[in-house]
Formats: C-alpha cells, sequence, structure tokens
C-alpha cells in the first residue's frame, strides 16, 4: 500500500493527498520507515496573516492538525492555570508554590493526579477552622500546584515552537486573578449562608470549577509527541508532529546517564536560564501580594472595589502578555529579549515610585495598574528556553523544571522578608527590592575592610546590594590591626605615588614569608595607639561603643569595635581574605568594571596565588591613605638610610618603644605619629629632637611631653667622611650615627641615634591605572584624573565621593583632618542612597563645576576636602523617604566640648 511522506518547511508542514507536488509518493510502507528523512523545501513566502496567527499560511491539513493541538492542550493547560491562580489569589498565602519540584514531565498520570489532589484540597479549604489547618492544607495544595506549570511548559514546548502559545498559557493565570476579584465581590453577598463565611463559598465555587477540568483533562490531555495515544488525532497527524518537531531541531527522548548529567551541569543553561527566571518570578506582579488591594483598603474603600479594581491590573498583564508574544514572533523575528527589557525598564519606574510612596495619587493609581505587565515575560522566558536547549530533550525538561522550582524556592521565603504584612500598603523593602531584581541585582566591590571598607559594606548590603570585598589582608580592622612584623622599608625619598610592581611576587628565590608580606604588607599600626578623637564623636551608626568605653582607649578596643560592626551586619561572609585589588577598569562599551585580583594561599609545600577577573556594577575605593609612606627629599637623607639602615626609619615602621631606650631621636615631622612616638618614648629616657615645618596645621606643641626640643626643618644630612663607610653600616649600641643635621634656620645638630621620618603619606590607588598620573602637577589634573604627583589630593571627586566622570565609582574615607569613623560611616549611607536611586546627583556639568569653583580656592598647603555630606537629605525628603540622621544631640554636645578642650589645650 502507498503512503504519502510528511514533507515539511520552516512555517508550513503539510500532511494528506493534497499536498500536490510538495508530496513524495513511497511505493511501498517499508520505504517510508527505511528511507531518509523528508527533504527540507523552500520556506513558502509569509504573508500579512501569519502576523496575526501562526496557522493562517498553512495547508488546510495542517491547519487543521494544529486547530485540535490549540482546542485541547491550550485549553485544558489554560483553564487548569486559571484554577490554579483562582486558588492562589484567594489565599495569598506565604506557603506557595515550587517548594517541592518533580521533574515527572513525560506523562499525563501525574497531571491527572494534581489536577484531582488539587480539587479536593481546594474544597477541605472551606472546612479549616484555625490559621494553622489552612498552613497544612495550603503546603499540600502547593505541592500539587508546583508541578502543574513547568509540566505544561514542556509539554507545550514539545508540540509548538513559538512563543504565542506559552504566552497564551500564562495569561490565562492573570485571568484567574481577575476572576477571583469578581467572584470574592460575589461570594462575599453569601457570607453566612449555610453556616459558611464568604470566603469558605469562594473554594468550595472553586472546587465546582476544578474538578471538571481535572475529569476532562484525563480523556483528552495528549502527552508529548513521542508517546502519545490521544484517541483524537490520526496517525498521520501523529506522524506530522514528529515531524515538526525534528525540523525545529527538537531531539527525542532519551536516558539520564551520567554523561548526561555532566553535560547539562556544566553548560551555562541550567544556570543563566534558572536566575533569569528567578529574577522574573520574584521581580514582578508585587512578589504575588495584594499590594493594591491592601493599599485601597488602607484609602477606606469598600469591599466589592478593593476586589475589583485590582482586577483592571490583571486585564493589562494579559493584553501584554499578548502584545510580548505576538511582537517577540512576529516584529523581532523571534528574538525574546526586547520584550524583557522594556517590561524590566517598566518594573524599575513603578517599583521606584512606589518605594519612594510620596507621589501624586493618580500616579500611584497607575503604577499599581501598569506595573504587574512584567508577569508576561514568563511566556516569553520558557519559550526561549525551549529553543535554546532544543538538541537536548533530557536538559529542556530539567531546565524547565529547574527553572520553576528554584524561582518558587526564592518566592517561600522572599516575602517573609520583603513583603511583610505589618509594613502593608506601603511596603518599602518589597518595592525597593524590586527595583533591584529589575535591574538585575546590582554588584558591587568594596576594596578594603578597614572602617570605611565595614561600614560602606554594612550600609550596601542593608540596601539589598550583592557586596563583595576584597582585603588584602588576612583580617577587618585597617590601619588599627596590629602586627608585630612591620612592613619594609619605603624608598627615600619617597615623594610621589609610585608605579605598581605586582609581578615582584612571582621573583624566583623569595620565601613564602617574604611573598606575603610583599601581597598584604601590614598597616603602620604601632601597639600602643589609641584614638585621638574621643569615642563618644568616633563612632559609627551601625554599633555603639560598649557600656563603660573610655574616651581614648588602645588599639585592640578599636580593632575590637570594627569587627564587632563586621560581624553585627555580616560583612565577614562577604569578605575576600588575602585578596589584593590589581586592576580596577571599564573597557570602552561596557557598563561594568572589571577587577583583577591576586589571592595569597598557604599551602602544605609553600604557597599559591590565584588570578581572577570578576565583574560589578559599582566599585567603592575603600583602601585608606595609610599605606604608602611618604619620604620627603632631604639631601643627604637618603645616604644615610643607606649606611646606617637600622637607625633611619619611616613611622610606618615603629611598632613599641622599646628600641629606642635612652637615645636622642630626631623626629621629623608634626604629626599625630610624631606626637605619639615621643610620647612613648619619653618616659623611657629618649632625648626627643622634633623637626618641623611652621604650619597652620601645627597644633599639637601643647600635648608634646616636657623636654621636647622642637627645632626648624632639616636642611641637610651630612655624613662624616671620616669615618670609612664600610665600618658605618655597623654602629655599636650607644654609638651615635656619625654626621650632622643642618637646619633650614642654619643651625646644626649632632649625636643622634634614631631618625624616625614621621612625614606622613602619598594617597595612591595603584589599582587604578592610568587614572593616576604621578608626573603631573596638582594643578595640572585634567577632568580623568585622580591622583597627581603631590600624592595628597583625590581630584574629580563630587563631595570627596563619587568620581565624576562615572559615579559607580565611589570612594569612602579619602577626607583628611576629620571624624573618620562618623563621617566615613555618612559616606558610605551616601553612596548607599545614590546607588539605590533614592537620591540624586546632580548633572555632570554642574559636579565638574563645583569641582573647578573648590580647586580654584585651593591654596598649596591647604586642605582641599570638605566634610559637609548633607545635600543628600534634600532629595530623601522631596522623595519622602527619611533623611539621613547624621548625627545625634548626644553626638553633638560631645563634638562641641571636645572641640572646647583642643581650643583650650591650643590656647595655652
Amino acid at each position: 500500500m502507498a503512503s504519502k511522506e510528511i514533507t515539511l518547511t520552516r512555517d508550513a508542514v503539510e500532511v494528506g493527498s493534497d499536498v500536490t507536488a510538495k508530496v513524495v509518493d513511497r511505493s511501498d510502507a517499508e520505504s517510508t520507515h527505511t528511507q531518509s528523512s523528508s527533504p527540507v523545501v523552500e520556506k513558502p513566502k509569509q504573508t500579512w496573516r501569519s502576523y496575526f496567527w501562526d496557522t493562517l499560511d498553512k495547508s488546510p491539513e495542517e491547519r487543521r492538525f494544529l486547530f485540535k493541538l490549540d482546542a485541547v492542550i491550550l485549553t485544558f493547560a489554560s483553564l487548569g492555570y486559571f484554577i490554579k491562580y483562582l486558588d492562589q489569589v484567594n489565599v495569598n498565602s506565604a506557603f506557595v508554590s515550587g517548594m517541592k519540584e518533580d521533574l515527572g514531565l513525560y506523562g499525563n498520570q501525574l497531571n491527572y493526579m494534581v489536577a484531582l489532589l488539587w480539587s479536593v484540597l481546594t474544597i477541605l479549604l472551606s472546612k479549616c477552622q484555625t490559621a494553622n489547618q489552612i498552613y497544612v492544607l495550603r503546603f499540600f495544595i502547593g505541592l500539587a500546584e508546583s508541578t502543574y506549570y513547568p509540566g505544561i511548559q514542556y509539554v507545550i514546548g514539545s508540540w509548538w515552537y513559538l512563543a504565542k502559545r506559552s504566552c497564551i498559557f500564562h495569561a490565562s493565570g492573570s485571568i484567574g486573578t481577575m476572576f477571583s476579584g469578581y467572584l470574592m465581590a460575589a461570594v462575599y453577598t453569601l457570607n453566612g449562608q449555610n453556616g459558611f463565611q464568604g470566603w469558605q463559598w469562594l473554594f468550595i465555587i472553586n472546587t465546582t470549577i476544578s474538578l471538571p477540568i481535572a475529569i476532562a483533562g484525563f480523556f483528552f490531555f495528549p502527552d508529548v509527541p513521542e508517546i502519545t495515544r490521544a484517541w483524537w488525532l490520526t496517525k498521520d497527524e501523529i506522524v506530522l508532529a514528529k515531524k515538526r518537531m525534528e525540523f525545529e531541531g527538537r531531539a527525542n527522548r532519551g536516558r539520564y546517564t551520567k554523561a548526561k548529567f555532566r553535560k547539562i551541569f556544566t553548560s551555562w543553561h541550567i544556570y543563566a536560564l534558572t536566575l533569569l527566571y528567578i529574577f522574573f518570578n520574584n521581580g514582578s506582579n508585587y512578589g504575588s501580594q495584594p499590594a493594591f488591594a491592601l493599599w485601597l483598603k488602607s484609602e477606606g474603600y469598600s469591599i466589592t472595589a478593593i476586589n475589583s479594581y485590582p482586577t483592571i491590573s490583571a486585564a493589562i498583564a494579559v493584553i501584554f502578555t499578548y502584545i510580548y508574544a505576538w511582537t517577540s514572533d512576529s516584529v523581532f523575528k523571534g528574538a525574546r529579549w526586547p520584550p524583557m527589557v522594556f517590561s524590566g525598564v517598566v518594573n524599575i519606574i513603578t517599583n521606584t515610585s512606589l518605594a519612594v510612596w510620596t507621589i501624586p495619587e493618580g500616579w500611584k493609581w497607575f503604577c499599581y495598574i501598569i506595573g504587574v505587565i512584567g508577569g508576561g515575560i514568563s511566556g516569553l522566558t520558557f519559550a526561549w528556553a525551549h529553543e535554546i536547549c532544543s538538541d537536548d530533550n533530557e536538559e529542556r525538561a530539567l531546565v524547565v523544571a529547574t527553572m520553576n522550582e528554584m524561582a518558587y524556592v526564592v518566592q517561600a521565603w522572599l516575602p517573609l522578608i520583603i513583603w511583610q504584612q505589618v509594613d502593608a500598603p506601603r511596603y518599602h523593602k518589597g518595592f525597593t527590592t524590586m527595583v533591584f531584581i529589575a535591574a538585575g541585582l546590582i554588584d558591587v566591590a568594596v576594596i578594603g575592610a578597614g572602617i570605611s571598607g565595614v561600614v560602606s559594606a554594612a550600609h550596601l548590603l542593608r540596601a539589598g546590594f550583592n557586596v563583595t570585598v576584597f582585603e588584602r589582608t588576612g583580617v577587618v580592622g585597617g590601619v588599627w590591626d596590629y602586627e608585630p612584623q612591620p612592613d619594609r622599608d619605603p624608598p627615600f625619598p619617597n615623594v610621589r605615588p609610585p608605579d605598581p610592581n605586582w609581578s615582584e611576587v612571582e621573583s624566583e628565590g623569595l620565601s613564602t614569608d617574604e611573598v606575603a608580606l610583599i601581597h598584604g604588607p601590614p598597616n603602620p599600626c604601632y601597639a600602643g595607639l589609641k584614638n585621638n578623637i574621643p569615642t563618644p564623636i568616633m563612632r559609627s551608626s551601625l554599633l555603639r561603643w560598649p557600656e563603660g568605653s573610655e574616651d581614648f582607649v588602645d588599639q585592640k578596643v578599636v580593632h575590637q569595635y570594627i569587627q564587632d560592626i563586621a560581624q553585627v551586619h555580616n560583612v565577614y561572609d562577604k569578605i575576600a581574605f588575602h585578596t589584593r585589588v590589581e586592576s580596577v577598569s571599564k573597557p570602552e562599551g561596557d557598563s561594568k568594571w572589571t577587577v583583577k585580583t591576586s589571592t595569597f594561599e598557604r599551602t602544605d609545600p609553600g604557597h599559591k596565588l590565584t588570578k581572577k577577573t570578576w565583574k560589578f556594577d559599582a566599585v567603592v575605593v575603600a583602601s585608606g591613605h595609610y599605606h604608602i609612606p611618604f619620604v620627603p627629599d632631604v639631601p643627604g637623607l637618603s645616604t644615610w638610610k643607606k649606611r646606617f639602615p637600622d637607625r633611619v626609619t619611616h613611622s610606618k615602621q615603629y611598632r613599641t618603644p622599646i628600641p629606642f631606650s635612652n637615645q636622642t631621636i630626631l623626629i621629623i615631622g608634626a604629626g599625630v605619629s610624631a606626637l605619639d612616638i615621643a610620647k612613648e618614648t619619653a618616659p623611657l629616657g629618649a632625648k626627643i629632637i622634633q623637626s618641623r615645618r611652621e604650619s597652620k596645621f601645627d597644633v599639637l606643641a601643647s600635648r608634646l611631653p616636657e623636654g621636647v626640643d622642637r627645632v626648624a626643618m632639616v636642611a641637610e644630612f651630612l655624613v662624616d667622611e671620616t669615618v670609612d663607610a664600610a665600618e658605618s653600616q655597623i654602629l655599636k649600641p650607644g654609638q651615635a650615627i656619625p654626621g650632622k643635621v643642618v637646619l633650614e634656620d642654619g643651625k646644626v645638630l649632632e649625636g643622634i641615634d634614631r631618625v624616625i621620618v614621621a612625614t606622613g603619606y602619598i594617597t595612591s590607588y595603584p589599582f587604578l591605572g592610568n587614572l593616576e598620573k604621578p608626573l603631573v602637577p596638582w594643578q595640572d589634573a585634567d577632568e580623568k584624573t585622580l591622583i597627581t604627583s603631590d600624592g595628597y589630593i583625590t581630584h574629580n571627586l563630587h563631595k570627596d565621593i563619587f568620581y565624576i566622570p562615572d559615579p559607580t565609582l565611589a570612594f569612602i574615607g579619602v577626607s583628611h583632618l576629620v571624624s573618620t569613623f562618623s563621617l566615613f560611616d555618612f559616606q558610605a549611607q551616601v553612596a548607599a542612597k545614590v546607588f539605590a536611586g533614592q537620591a540624586q546627583l546632580p548633572p555632570t556639568y554642574v559636579m565638574k563645576e563645583e569641582h573647578r569653583e573648590r580647586k580654584a580656592r585651593f591654596q598649596p598647603g591647604d586642605r582641599f576636602h570638605k566634610k559637609v555630606l548633607n545635600w543628600v537629605n534634600g532629595d530623601l525628603v522631596k522623595a519622602g523617604l527619611d533623611p539621613l540622621p547624621g548625627m545625634d544631640d548626644e553626638w553633638k554636645a560631645n563634638y562641641k566640648g571636645f572641640q572646647e578642650r583642643l581650643k583650650g589645650s591650643y590656647d595655652s
């Protein structure tokens, strides 16, 4: 008996005797199975009719076949999903579906069981007398519901390849949401009838609708083409179905093997598509919360209005779901991303507005109504997954199931955190989180785990950002972490930001300890370091000092305070220790920052260094400015250092006063380090000579110990040329340095045992590459340069925080002569508010002009940075958000008292 071969085209697949020239006759039935598959013929011309519905360009036979599929599969699927949402929206329970996902996607039986179990459990809801009973039943209903959506999506992907059907199926859920509102409004009139409350009648009617659908599914649902036994399909139509999917590139079913699992889980498909769907599912439709209804209730609307008005949103969601499907399949020629981007932008706008909350009432109505249109992307997402995984049936099944499962796993707990009923109807946390999810979770790198890095990470985490902190040492604390081992000596002189030498750690012959020292050099903390600003005004808003803390405490207490902040605010979990940042850049045309790091790790045979490249949406530089010592270029100083290396050091190498007992010490500098070293060494019999340049910032003289001889700045170091250079390398205990020190006023010093250069530090960010211009004078900095030859000013920052050319690069802690902890904490709050979109930076030209005015007022020797940062509160107040509190009355009172005491000490 002759048979007809089915011939396929991309958009037309034909079967039957009316196919004319496109049908190839075979001589016998056997040849149909043994010869090659059907030839692919030229794609027929697509007419305008196919933009409305894809079957209109096909042959009558194929149209009849596809009509059957649409009538049965889409009808059953849509009615079933309609009932699912009818039930889910009725309850709005936190026990959402998806916590127990089953991957049984091939047979009818699971769908029948789900629908029947669903119906039985739903009717039982009407008999609940306590909240606990509802929780238990909703849990089991969730199990029944959870497999339905991915199962149907898998079946749809096995029969069709366009997005329209997937989106039509999904839209039925929004229709269920609409119908629930109308139904609740209607059955509310039955409240008290036959002993049932209105909400109980809702579940009775829900069950009455769902049970017939489940029974119909048992007789009509066709499974997938390879195993279908649907009585309403002919043999030719079943063959056609298989050929259609074969032509589309859909693989047939196979077995799950180790190799198959390896292939699936080493591919990006399962991870990227799952993450995409988690974002969609939890970043749209207000997390499935009745946000609109609760707002209406808070405004005093009637029960009927509360249940009816939100159905407008559901209707809009249905319309946009169809628009997404039709435009993606036709206008965008199968591209799925344009509607996704559009819906994400709408989500950002509406949720940002609702997070602000204090907005015109008409705009609030608009946001509630239009803000759910992102829900329609679900169908496109699954259609995209089917297309991406079309060459592997098992991967397609597992990816589809994992997408749904993981999205609902997140949805099971996320609403309990961000959509708490006590926050209704404002839901600030919920709407804010929706903005971040719609934009794609913002990844922020924080460089440094000192006080500025810890408070930055803590405030960013509180704002909902995904944070990674890079710390080159092994501890939290920055300059307050004391290590007995000092850093290596700096070059003498060292007057400008040095070029980084990242490859030094890879030099031959270095021991593990030497590599560790180079890779993560110790901080300048000395054993007796204390805070020079009282603790009541040197505190973070994140944590108060322990009760009874003294005004001035040693470094151990301060270090513990910083660690406590990190511990309380879960910063430790975000820190990559022993990891130094070697490069931060944003390539031309890239929207993200590229961060390159090196991680040091000790191993049994020695150590290893691991290089890694990261991508971040924003970078916060919180590395401080106490790393690279500034050593002035005083004539003869480098010669003294070369000949007497142990006798000439920078204050960064200072650890304890013991080595300086009963010696004559020349301290160059008038800062805090010079003061502390003098105060620590003088009680041990040291004679202190302090050389400094006259400056209005030389304000610590009154706090020096008695007997300190303050002299002019050093002009030159002279070596006693009568002493042999070789012998002068090692000086005997008690032997002074053989040389003279000439001061700028002409005086000469002799008999110096030790020289400590306490002249401060060079500000440098070596990982920022060409943004540092160490050979360019500060006054010649262009509009992109951050660091110039002075090594002090950080240029082109708005409010000392935001890099003007690209404000996604921020700096915390660059300011000098301030109450560090308090200011840095405030700066971190400001950065978090700006990154979250709650405070707006001025236009770039305004920031540039302000920076130019500040620079014009700058004179060498003056401090360039300002500490007033309350500008952000204007935007927060306008947005209806609470302003940053700044410093409380207690802090202000303590600060005033400290200023008065400080002034008194200066005057004395």
